[in-house]
């Protein structure tokens, strides 16, 4: 998972976010991809080596809920707490991958 900006954006996508659930911008699929290749190139603790990687997908793991309403401001610390919710939660955008192996795979 790759961590990104949690700026708000002026409305170019390459590098932040006008909203926590927007999709992923090019600089962050880009980031992730080169996270992902960086921690299979160093052997990626796999029982066999990955000679190549087939990118099925690259997603934004949904922020937790809590951290998404209290950025927007709709609801204030009270009301998240008596909810359950973290008011102080972390607003991280994350990445999901999804991979396919070419080559020798995965066991």
């Amino acid at each position: 998972m790759v961590n990104a900006s949690s700026s708000k954006s002026n409305g170019d996508s390459s590098s932040t976010y006008a909203h926590p659930l927007d999709p992923l911008s090019i600089s962050e699929i880009q980031q992730t991809v080169e996270a992902v290749r960086s921690y299979i190139a160093k052997g990626a603790k796999a029982p066999k080596p990955i000679h190549n990687a087939l990118f099925n997908s690259i997603d934004l793991r949904e922020p937790y809920k809590y951290a998404v309403l209290a950025w927007s401001g709709l609801f204030n610390r009270e009301e998240i707490i008596d909810a359950g919710g973290d008011p102080d939660a972390p607003l991280t955008r994350q990445a999901e991958v999804g991979l396919a192996a070419l080559g020798p795979m995965w066991c």
